[in-house]
């Protein structure tokens, strides 16, 4: 039985007030029920018309999205491995996906994209080039642009629900700029807390940090209190350490979060 997934759009009239603009079944074709997308950044608001469903591919084009539930059936024994590689062949053919290594699993492959993924339903397995992890519903992925793949080792399906976005919408950053935003989303650091730690990574005085930043320099030991939490660290030499292990070299400039340098300020 096809799965029927609820959703609801919001619109708003010229007066400014929101409604509700669409209270439907998504529509469902093959193992995805596609509940939005955008071609461009000037579509976001459009409607999704159900005659486009079929045609909407598996990774979006540049400079789109997909918000999409991907229902994973279970694995049938029965199915070889060309049988499933003529699968994921046909299923990726006028796409963006580069196929990976096709000996750990014909799905494996790889997007230009950045992927947020819930796990509503089951337990799929992600597999990485080196290693695999079996998820559990409300359990989350961020898939950035690596080699994966998805399998359902269980007697039921799993359903995902996945938000893609096409790297020329999420943006670049430089290497550094990246490794500085990683870093602050695994331990959860607030942009103050970021810009403190590049700061002193940089060798930038705490009495400096605060003139630039316009706050008191308790306020900035306060930061480097948390930064010492979150990071499991005990010392401002080890908030340091632990910001170059993750960004390399950087230089400071106001709130600038980082940027390659051949060698930071000395105090």
């Amino acid at each position: 039985m096809t799965p029927k997934f609820r959703r609801i759009v919001t619109g708003e009239d010229g007066a400014g007030s929101s409604f509700v603009l669409s209270d439907s079944v998504a529509p469902f074709v093959d193992v995805r029920s596609i509940h939005w997308f955008t071609e461009r950044s000037a579509d976001a608001l459009r409607d999704i018309a159900p005659t486009v469903v079929g045609a909407t591919p598996m990774a979006p084009r540049p400079g789109a999205t997909t918000f999409q539930i991907v229902v994973i059936p279970a694995d049938e024994a029965s199915l070889s491995h060309d049988e499933l590689d003529a699968f994921y062949r046909s299923a990726f053919v006028g796409t963006t996906i580069t196929r990976g290594d096709t000996n750990r699993h014909p799905g494996m492959h790889r997007t230009a994209t950045i992927d947020y993924v819930v796990v509503l339903e089951g337990e799929p397995t992600l597999i990485l080039s080196q290693e695999e992890v079996t998820l559990r519903p409300f359990e989350t992925v961020v898939q950035r642009g690596t080699e994966h793949g998805w399998t359902n080792r269980c007697d039921r399906p799993a359903i995902l629900a996945i938000v893609t976005i096409d790297l020329a919408v999420a943006g670049t950053t430089p290497l550094a700029g990246r490794h500085a935003l990683e870093l602050a989303a695994l331990h959860g650091l607030t942009p103050s807390e970021s810009a403190v730690a590049m700061a002193l990574a940089a060798g930038t005085r705490l009495a400096d940090i605060a003139a630039e930043r316009h706050v008191s320099i308790n306020t900035v030991r306060t930061h480097l209190a948390r930064l010492r939490s979150k990071l499991g660290v005990s010392s401002q030499a080890e908030i340091v350490r632990a910001v170059l292990l993750a960004v390399g070299s950087v230089t400071h400039s106001g709130d600038e979060m980082a940027r390659p340098a051949s060698a930071g300020r000395r105090d």
